[in-house]
C-alpha cells in the first residue's frame, strides 16, 4: 500500500490497462505508464503515458523527475487500451492482423 497521498504510481507494463491500475489505486489522477525504450543505454528516452484520468499535475511532476535523469521524456496521448505507442507500432509492423 502506498500511503503518501502525493505519490505517483507508474508502471512500465504494456499489457495491463493504465486505467485499470488507476481504478485499483483509488487515485486515478496520480497513475500513469512509463515506458523505458530498449536498449536503455542506447535509447535514453522515457514515454509517459497517462489515462484519461491522469492529471496534468501528475504528468508535469513525472516530466520533472525524468528531467533529473539521463533520459529524455515524451508524453503520449491518454490511452484507454493497453500498450505504449512503440509497442502498438511494433505490433502493427510485425503482426498487422493483431494490431
Amino acid at each position: 500500500m502506498v500511503e503518501d497521498p502525493e505519490a505517483i504510481l507508474t508502471s512500465n507494463t504494456s499489457s495491463i490497462l493504465i486505467m485499470k491500475l488507476a481504478g485499483a489505486a483509488g487515485r486515478p489522477d496520480q497513475v500513469m505508464g512509463t515506458h523505458f525504450f530498449n536498449p536503455v543505454r542506447a535509447m535514453p528516452l522515457v514515454e509517459l503515458v497517462g489515462s484519461r484520468h491522469t492529471s496534468d499535475a501528475s504528468m508535469d511532476r513525472a516530466e520533472s523527475w525524468v528531467a533529473q535523469t539521463p533520459w529524455a521524456s515524451s508524453r503520449s496521448a491518454p490511452r484507454t487500451g493497453p500498450a505504449s505507442s512503440s509497442t502498438r507500432c511494433w505490433c502493427r509492423i510485425c503482426c498487422p492482423p493483431c494490431a
